[in-house]
């Protein structure tokens, strides 16, 4: 999740972070509805990784939206 988040705060300089915000809502979202679906171990690590990616968007972007201005 750290590689991501500074991934996604660069993201989020040039998209603005309510596109990013939406975007990882919907990512972490996808990874929960794949959860159910997980039948092996790859499969699992790969679910976890989706969800964390859209973890490390959504974790500190309302933070953001509270302090920009628009």
């Amino acid at each position: 999740m750290g590689i991501a988040a500074v991934l996604m705060g660069i993201l989020a300089d040039r998209f603005g972070p309510r596109k990013v915000l939406t975007i990882g809502t919907a990512i972490f979202g996808l990874g929960y509805l794949l959860f159910s679906q997980v039948n092996s171990i790859w499969q699992l690590y790969l679910v976890y990784t989706i969800i964390g990616i859209g973890f490390s968007r959504r974790m500190w972007c309302p933070c953001l939206l509270s302090s920009d201005g628009s």
